[in-house]
């Protein structure tokens, strides 16, 4: 009977401890899909981000490509216009020589002006000077005593102090960023003038006239 009764006790435990270790295996399948599901998830997020991120890129990309490339091309067309422009300029005045007189004169090919004197239009074509001190920055000024053009940082730097101080100097545009072609009344200029063919025509220098 005890034989009976001990063989019962162990058929019964190993049914008990069968049933736990099912138990824990279904709840460790249960974590296992749970965290497989959490890393899932995880991974999918990880991966919509990176999509959010790499389209977010192409998109400024494409935006900065397209601003680059209209600004290009409006630059380009600026460019063309003016362009067309200075050659509209150059086109509407043609210089010629006078054999009576032994000197040119121009002619305006649209209103059939003629005048002596170089035309304003004329004189806005010709190229801008560089600074004589740093070969980089576009002349504003121009000395007499160095007989060199100076930009703005240049002169302040060279004519702070002493004797160079003294030296008698003018502008080379006016407030509208046109050039004033003082001649030689004053001082002789590095750019080219007009002031002869005022001379030979009887007219007086501007600087003169303005004083």
């Amino acid at each position: 009977v005890r034989r009976y009764i001990a063989c019962s006790v162990v058929e019964r435990l190993k049914q008990d401890r069968k049933e736990v270790l099912g138990l824990q295996q279904k709840k460790a399948q249960i974590l296992t899909s749970w965290w497989r599901g959490c890393l899932a998830k995880r991974r999918l997020w990880e991966l919509r981000r990176f999509q959010e991120e790499k389209l977010r890129r192409e998109i400024q990309v494409h935006h900065w490509a397209a601003t680059t490339i209209a600004a290009g091309w409006r630059g380009k067309r600026g460019r063309d216009m003016s362009s067309r422009a200075r050659i509209a300029k150059l086109e509407k005045w043609k210089a010629m020589w006078s054999k009576e007189e032994n000197r040119p004169f121009y002619y305006n090919q649209l209103s059939g002006e003629m005048r002596w004197r170089k035309p304003q239009a004329l004189l806005d074509l010709e190229p801008r000077p560089v600074c004589s001190n740093c070969n980089y920055y576009e002349a504003q000024t121009e000395c007499s005593d160095c007989v060199e053009y100076f930009c703005h940082q240049c002169w302040e730097a060279v004519h702070f102090g002493g004797r160079r101080a003294q030296h008698k100097f003018r502008s080379l545009y006016d407030c509208y960023g046109k050039r004033v072609d003082y001649g030689d009344a004053e001082f002789p200029s590095l750019w080219p003038t007009d002031i002869e063919q005022d001379d030979e025509s009887g007219w007086c220098a501007r600087s003169e006239c303005s004083h």
